[in-house]
């Protein structure tokens, strides 16, 4: 079942936000705003620190099978045997996992070995 709940049409700042229940822009489910493609989507939770800041040790990510990476997506990947989650870097060279963490290697993809895509990460959930 869906959760709808109301979607305020204005932006706060961090500071001291005003709203009012006339800036209700429309109700909203939070569910068919991050999952664009129920039927591909899938939710894995995230462990290690190499994608920090932008992906943090046990956040769950929203992965959609169905989008085909490019140029610094955050990607899914299964590469020498493991899943990793890195950002995706296609050249004339080669592809490369990148983290954003650096503290981290890249990973450079050997294409002829078990490699592949598993999706594109297309929303972080973080509990604060």
């Amino acid at each position: 079942d869906n959760i709808v709940l109301p979607l305020y049409g204005t932006y706060v700042s961090c500071g001291q936000p005003f709203m009012t229940d006339d800036s209700v822009d429309r109700p909203m489910s939070l569910d068919q705003e991050v999952v664009k493609n129920p039927g591909s989507t899938f939710f894995v939770r995230a462990t290690g620190q190499s994608m920090e800041p932008t992906i943090f040790h046990h956040d769950i990510l929203v992965v959609d099978r169905s989008q085909k990476p490019v140029n610094n997506s955050i990607v899914l990947a299964y590469n020498a045997g493991e899943f990793t989650v890195k950002k995706y870097s296609k050249t004339a060279k080669g592809i490369a996992l990148k983290p954003e963490n650096a503290k981290f290697s890249t990973i450079h993809v050997d294409e002829r070995k078990n490699f592949q895509v598993w999706g594109v990460v297309t929303c972080v959930v973080r509990k604060l």
